[in-house]
């Protein structure tokens, strides 16, 4: 009963997080561009930009990365609930972000590196994650060696009976937005919805090959989620971010593989279904939309079967 209290109270914060970013709330930091707050060059304790070189240089342990991501987590509560614009706050959080995001790159690098290295490799611990056992090289070790102040992390299941880290993007969300402003109170509702469904449903975006264990409606939701928020943020700090992402959702959600159709077989019905209901309900200006809109159409002139002219569209798209 605990654990459904927790989940359900979770759901609920993302949804009301969407709706005090979608209309039903209008705070004067909404009107702050993104332009404004690039322009005011704001760095803290050990809040600086970082680039990749920065990052990969000069922490390359584990413990170390997330020693740095802790300390800079405690710096930034300090800076947002200080005295300062919301510009302001903005432009440390983006700087911060950014920076969890290429310490993150540097976990799922440098987390076998490290594990073999300071382990034995025959030694094999089990722990529980995910409410499933499973096993993985001393990583159990790894999580009692750790104690930090801030809940930065999730651990992922990666498949074979191996896991990785993954930045907890809920936790950002629950931690930070009532300091920010709506683009990023919108932006955290969005991932901390995806991060929550790779954690409790998923456990992993990737499948076998070029396969995602996603399913079809919940890729769908994003998509079109984060095709809205392109429209109404189009000059957001983690734009390229987004767009990234958006990439491998649409050619995810149009893949034939993962629609199990061919030049010989169909899409399903239902899938055709789908995919209409998902043209009809984002906005038509967006990237994806057209890209989603002429993948369809182009099958659908085939009675819904994949030709030459649906695998060039489908190789050759980029949003």
């Amino acid at each position: 009963m605990r654990n459904r209290l927790t989940k359900l109270f979770t759901y609920l914060f993302i949804i009301v997080l969407s709706l005090t970013t979608t209309g039903c709330s209008a705070i004067s930091s909404s009107n702050i561009s993104q332009a404004d707050i690039l322009k005011q060059d704001v760095e803290f304790k050990s809040i600086k930009k970082l680039g990749e070189k920065d990052v990969s240089s000069k922490f390359i342990s584990v413990k170390n990365t997330l020693s740095q991501m802790d300390n800079a987590t405690t710096d930034l509560e300090e800076y947002l609930t200080g005295n300062h614009t919301q510009a302001e706050k903005d432009n440390l959080y983006a700087i911060y972000l950014n920076n969890m995001y290429l310490y993150n790159d540097v976990l799922k690098s440098n987390l076998e590196l490290d594990t073999s290295e300071s382990y034995p490799r025959q030694e094999r611990l089990s722990f529980k994650a995910n409410g499933l056992q499973f096993a993985y090289d001393n990583m159990q070790l790894y999580l009692d060696e750790y104690s930090f102040n801030h809940s930065l992390i999730n651990m992922k299941y990666l498949g074979e009976g191996a896991f990785g880290m993954d930045l907890d993007m809920y936790y950002q969300a629950l931690k930070f937005s009532k300091y920010l402003s709506n683009s990023w109170k919108y932006y955290l509702s969005i991932k901390s919805r995806e991060n929550l469904y790779l954690k409790d449903v998923a456990f992993s975006m990737y499948g076998p090959g070029d396969y995602t264990t996603v399913n079809m409606y919940e890729l769908g939701k994003w998509i079109k989620d984060w095709s809205n928020f392109f429209v109404k943020y189009p000059d957001f700090y983690m734009n390229d971010r987004i767009q990234k992402d958006l990439n491998l959702y649409v050619r995810y959600y149009m893949n034939p593989l993962q629609n199990e159709c061919d030049e010989a077989t169909p899409l399903t019905k239902d899938k055709q279904v789908e995919w209409k209901e998902l043209l009809n309900t984002f906005n038509n200006s967006s990237n994806a939309y057209k890209i989603l809109d002429e993948g369809y159409n182009i099958l659908k002139t085939n009675q819904f079967k994949t030709n030459d002219i649906f695998m060039k569209f489908y190789n050759g798209f980029n949003i």
